[in-house]
């Protein structure tokens, strides 16, 4: 059953877009609990530490993007809801530049990456996926199924 919410209004998910652009036609769209939404000033911040990655690794600074994007992770678990099942219902929270799946594989590897460099990083990975899996447990089967191979090794 959907809530009546105006086509043109602000979504019920908490993302700021419109509701007819947003989960209109969802069969359950979920909102965000009020004190999340009092952090939406933290949401500008979350889209430049994700760019922030992708331009270190470009620029082939691994370990500085996954320092990024270690504190993006960080932000990004404190809007999780029980609701959020794979990492694309996080999308709900703003509009990331980036599609959500495609970074946690990029996040994935730089890690790797970043591993092989410095074994600091080893623990860091595994929270990484382990974390991963329990808030997002039905994203895509092969992203969960590395990161748990990946926490296992």
């Amino acid at each position: 059953m959907k809530r009546k919410i105006g086509r043109n209004g602000k979504c019920i998910c908490g993302s700021g877009r419109k509701y007819k652009k947003c989960c209109l036609d969802k069969e359950e769209p979920f909102a965000l609990p009020a004190e999340l939404m009092q952090k939406s000033f933290e949401l500008q911040d979350l889209n430049n530490m994700l760019k922030l990655g992708y331009e270190l690794v470009e620029e082939g600074n691994d370990i500085e993007a996954c320092n990024a994007w270690l504190n993006f992770w960080e932000i990004l678990k404190t809007y999780h809801i029980p609701a959020m099942k794979s990492i694309e219902d996080a999308r709900k929270i703003t509009e990331f530049e980036q599609p959500l799946s495609d970074w946690c594989r990029d996040f994935m590897t730089c890690l790797q990456n970043c591993v092989r460099n410095d074994g600091n990083y080893h623990e860091k990975l595994t929270d990484y996926c382990r974390e991963f899996c329990e808030l997002f447990p039905e994203t895509d089967k092969d992203i969960v199924e590395n990161m748990k191979a990946l926490v296992s090794e």
